[in-house]
């Protein structure tokens, strides 16, 4: 007994052993050790805890567990998902296998996943993890495999059955009996579509064939069309006549703003009906194209186009037709494109352009042309004052300018009044017709006009509505040979008042009833009979002619062989005996005048001048004749009120003397123009008005520095540019390259490292527009006193501010070195301008170094007294 007693507590101290062993109780026995748990009186493994929670992917997880107390995770390659159960009442967790491109945990995915294939068109709301996933986009609905279309549900109604979208909504389809087949019920009382029996002359639309169904002026209704050769008309199909149908186009007439679109149709009227052709059928075209522009031809304007199914894009401002051909047949739409009307205009912004863009006369040219050679030409000096005093006292400049081109001189004829009227017209058409610019003349309009009985020409611009006689402003640059405008009321050639002889000529722009401007000269035109009117219309065409001034304040009066006059006489009036003759009359203030006439040279007697003083003072004449082409210039004479001064001209004695009140004789001088005047060629320029890039010349001492500008000139929108500028490296060396003030506030680059070459570039969204530098080459002169490098333009890749390529000529420029500079021109360039006047004006006050090329007066200094004759130069050389 004792043996059974022995073994039985070996047997239970190998079982508590055991136990001790398989349930780790830490030393107090309250808690497990780490990687066990406490259930019920056990510990159990961690590992067998996390299997039960979820599913045999739910691992126990060490780094987040603790003594007593297993965390979980699902292993790598899965992760925890949420699930509804089968009730949809509340959400299972499972750990799910992940794909190579993880899912994101929202609505979208969950309704993908819940749904399977068929969920491309589910309805997705709510947040994850409530997420509803119950109805379908319109043209499908929820069914048990998911989204399904609504034409898939539609076939399986029945034969015939298609999907009717117009009465569907979301989740919801709706079914239709197609064309031609309509709604019934079979013996069984199933739903069926049976075919529709058409009226005579008609057919069921299913029974059509072809690709596309009849025009609408066959069509009954959505199951029947006329036969062919039949239309419908009041709900029947009758026989179609030849001859019956009319086309036309809606609308007929039409008015679009440049850019805009429209569309037009085709329309067929027939029996009382109207219907609408396809395009299919059509052949659209745009034709008669005119824009507003009278300078623009047809042939180029592009006011439009139109494509295949009849909607017309707007391109320019003008007028077009718009044609559409079918089965022979054409028929016509008119089309007016316009200007924009929600912007105001702007007769600033106008004025402004006009002052850029009208260039000025050749006169001006000539007297740039002598200030470069004035100190190397004794006559050149000469002439440049005499063409700077005529300059300088409108209408001076234009009287000479027309002159020089009725005695032959061919380049001058481009200033006369009325070809400097047609440069006007021109420039304000330009506007006009440009949609970018055609703003500027909402509300004002413009049109030529001319005076001193149609002798002189002009264009007046005024407000819409207004009298253009009291409200309007002239754009004559005659006068002074310069793009000038003044009021109406100012205008030399127009005062407002009494009767009238200054006439608005009715323009193709904007037909207005002519009206008149009143003149001086009313009178006098008044007047002149057919005959004289014609003789003086004749002088413009003859080839022989003596053309002459006379500015003083004296009274002219003409006298020819057989003892006709023409011009004042003695009691206050005007003769025009004289044929083949013009003289015009410009008062200047109470006793000034200015006398302009025109003789018949082809006689064989001279014509007797009796100047006649009105007041004391200076006096000029000067005439010349088309057969040689000489100017002959009394110069500057003195006469006293009463005083008489005599001439007799005489193409064949040109040299016959002024003889003045004492008898003295003055022999005439022999003026030439600069186009007959050997003197050093100029730069060669641009033609006017065109976009370039310029590159100035530069004079500079041996040893000295110079700063030549590169100019943008007449330019607008350059978005970007870039080119370069080539010189000779043994002539000058580049000290630096200074921006220009065009591009203030615009990104510029340049390389002048390069020898013997300079790179510029410059970008901006703005776009650069108008007339200026754009950079400053600074150079020193190392080269010896004679030599010269051009400065020499190539590579230029310009766009404007939307990438489109801009096309900009070039003139290079220079740079000499020479000891013999021209006094008074500080930066070397040729001309004495304002800035070498402020040049001496800071050099007198030792802001810059002194440079005695400026010392006028020779005092070996320079002063204030220097600037001021520098200014004095530089004003009259404008």
């Amino acid at each position: 007994m004792k043996i059974y007693i022995l073994l039985l507590f070996l047997i239970v101290c190998i079982i508590a052993s055991t136990l001790l062993t398989v349930d780790p109780v830490s030393a107090d026995n309250a808690t497990c050790e780490k990687g066990w748990e406490t259930r019920g009186e056990k510990c159990v493994p961690c590992d067998d805890i996390c299997k039960t929670r979820i599913n045999e992917h739910y691992v126990y997880d060490p780094a987040e567990s603790s003594a007593n107390n297993c965390e979980c995770k699902c292993e790598d390659g899965y992760k925890v998902h949420f699930e509804k159960d089968f009730t949809g009442m509340r959400y299972v967790t499972y750990c799910k296998k992940m794909t190579d491109e993880p899912e994101e945990e929202n609505c979208d995915n969950y309704c993908k996943t819940t749904i399977g294939e068929n969920a491309e068109h589910v309805i997705v709301e709510g947040d994850y993890p409530d997420c509803v996933c119950e109805e379908c986009e319109k043209d499908w609905t929820m069914e048990e495999q998911g989204c399904v279309s609504c034409e898939d549900i539609c076939q399986k109604e029945g034969s015939h059955y298609v999907y009717d979208p117009e009465e569907s909504y979301t989740n919801m389809c709706f079914c239709k009996c197609e064309n031609g087949y309509e709604s019934d019920w079979d013996d069984s009382g199933n739903k069926i579509c049976n075919k529709v029996e058409c009226p005579e002359n008609s057919q069921n639309v299913s029974d059509l064939t072809g690709s596309s169904l009849p025009s609408d002026d066959r069509k009954l209704n959505r199951d029947c069309y006329c036969e062919e050769d039949y239309i419908t008309s009041f709900g029947t199909c009758i026989k179609k006549e030849p001859g019956t149908e009319e086309y036309y186009i809606d609308p007929g007439v039409k008015e679009i703003t440049v850019g805009g679109k429209t569309e037009f149709s085709l329309k067929k009227k027939e029996f009382g009906r109207y219907t609408t052709i396809s395009s299919d059928n059509i052949k659209w075209d745009v034709t008669y194209q005119k824009s507003i522009n009278p300078r623009i031809p047809g042939k180029v304007a592009e006011i439009g186009a139109i494509d295949g199914n009849g909607e017309f894009t707007s391109k320019n401002i003008g007028t077009c037709i718009v044609t559409a051909e079918i089965d022979g047949t054409r028929v016509k739409a008119y089309v007016t494109v316009k200007c924009g009307e929600d912007v105001e205009g702007d007769l600033n912004e106008i004025l402004r352009l006009y002052k850029n863009r009208i260039p000025k006369g050749q006169l001006w040219r000539d007297f740039d042309t002598l200030v470069n050679s004035y100190y190397d030409n004794a006559y050149a000096r000469y002439y440049a004052h005499f063409l700077d005093n005529r300059l300088d006292d409108p209408p001076d400049a234009g009287f000479y300018n027309n002159m020089l081109s009725l005695a032959g001189y061919k380049i001058y004829d481009d200033w006369a009044c009325g070809s400097y009227q047609a440069k006007v017209l021109e420039f304000l058409n330009n506007i006009q017709s440009n949609p970018d610019e055609c703003t500027l003349l909402n509300n004002y309009d413009f049109g030529p006009i001319e005076g001193r009985c149609g002798r002189h020409h002009a264009v007046v611009i005024y407000p819409k509505g207004t009298d253009w006689k009291t409200e309007g402003t002239v754009l004559d640059p005659w006068p002074s040979q310069s793009p000038e405008y003044v009021p109406i009321s100012k205008w030399g050639y127009a005062p407002v008042a009494g009767e009238s002889q200054q006439t608005f000529r009715e323009y193709p722009t904007y037909p207005i009833d002519s009206d008149s401007i009143s003149t001086s000269m009313a009178e006098l035109c008044n007047r002149m009979d057919d005959v004289q009117m014609e003789a003086m219309e004749l002088t413009w065409k003859f080839a022989d002619t003596i053309v002459g001034l006379v500015l003083c304040p004296l009274d002219l009066q003409i006298t020819d062989s057989e003892g006709r006059r023409l011009g004042m006489l003695a009691d206050g009036s005007m003769a025009y005996e004289i044929p083949l003759s013009y003289i015009w009359n410009t008062p200047a203030g109470e006793t000034e005048n200015y006398w302009y006439f025109e003789l018949n040279s082809n006689t064989l007697d001279p014509y007797n001048f009796e100047l006649t003083g009105i007041d004391d003072g200076p006096f000029e004449l000067l005439w010349v004749s088309s057969e040689d082409k000489e100017i002959m210039y009394y110069g500057e004479q003195s006469i006293k009120k009463g005083e008489i001064v005599t001439i007799s001209i005489d193409p064949e004695n040109p040299n016959a003397p002024l003889i003045l009140p004492n008898g003295s004789e003055i022999q005439p001088t022999l003026l030439k123009p600069v186009t007959d005047i050997t003197s050093p060629s100029p730069s060669p320029t641009m033609p006017e008005g065109a976009a370039g890039l310029v590159g100035e010349s530069r004079t500079v001492i041996p040893g000295g520095t110079v700063s030549v500008p590169v100019i943008l000139e007449n330019v607008e929108d350059i978005g970007s540019l870039n080119f370069n500028v080539t010189y000779d490296s043994s002539v000058i060396n580049i000290d630096r390259v200074d921006k220009g003030s065009l591009l203030s506030g615009i990104s510029f680059v340049v390389n002048p490292n390069e020898t013997g070459i300079i790179r510029f570039g410059f970008a901006t969204i703005d776009g650069v527009s108008g007339t200026g530098p754009v950079g400053y080459i600074v150079c020193d002169a190392v080269g010896s006193d004679g030599s010269y490098t051009p400065l020499t333009i190539s590579g230029v890749e310009a766009t404007d501010s939307s990438g489109n390529p801009v096309t900009l000529q070039t003139t290079n420029g220079s740079v000499t070195i020479d000891s013999d500079r021209i006094i008074g021109d500080s930066n070397g360039d040729g001309v004495i301008t304002e800035l070498d006047a402020l040049a001496a004006l800071r050099m007198s006050v030792n802001l810059m170094e002194e440079d005695l090329i400026l010392d006028m007066d020779q005092d070996r200094r320079v002063t204030a007294k220097d600037a001021l004759a520098i200014l004095s130069i530089a004003v009259r050389g404008r």
